[in-house]
């Protein structure tokens, strides 16, 4: 068979199937609802997206946004293949400016905290990504749940996400702000 045949063949197959996929397609338009969920982000005590905020993509409903200093700050998946459906949940990431060093294959990556709201629910979670044992047992006693880990409530998986940020430098110490964390 002619190698331009297959190439063709391949291409439309994967085109097919990646535009048949939940959420599908690939955006550079940003969604119309930043303020209006920024809205429900606030009452929740989720860090709004920011006006110094740079829309990256939507790639099979996930909405990529990157901070001013070009990090990825929050992704939020949305339901359904339209721009803008329906917000299922949303992760923001938290760097610490600290490199660890995986065991399992000696890899270096950025150690973190991904402090997910899920929209269904209305549940906080956190999920540490990194080899600080101290961390590691703060977040032991807490449940385990589908994207990280959560306190009995929001209030208190926020407060323990705070106290991990205010550690890295990087939270609110103002007695009283247990959402500071995800505000910042």
């Amino acid at each position: 068979m002619n190698t331009k045949i297959i190439i063709y063949t391949l291409a439309v197959t994967a085109t097919l199937f990646l535009s048949s996929c939940n959420g599908g397609g690939y955006s550079m338009t940003p969604p119309t609802d930043t303020a209006a969920t920024n809205v429900e982000r606030e009452k929740a005590g989720v860090r709004p997206i920011k006006k110094d905020w740079k829309f990256r993509y939507t790639a099979f409903g996930k909405d990529g946004w990157l901070d001013a200093s070009g990090v990825p700050a929050k992704f939020v998946q949305r339901e359904g293949q339209e721009l803008g459906g329906r917000i299922l949940y949303e992760q923001d990431n938290y760097y610490s400016g600290r490199k660890y060093q995986d065991p399992a294959n000696g890899e270096m990556h950025d150690e973190k905290l991904v402090v997910t709201y899920d929209w269904t629910t209305k549940t906080v979670s956190v999920a540490y990504i990194g080899d600080d044992a101290k961390i590691t047992a703060a977040l032991d006693p807490l449940e385990s749940g589908t994207y990280g880990q959560y306190a009995h409530s929001n209030k208190e998986t926020l407060r323990i996400a705070n106290d991990i940020l205010v550690g890295w430098g990087r939270g609110k110490t103002t007695p009283g702000v247990e959402n500071a964390a995800v505000k910042e």
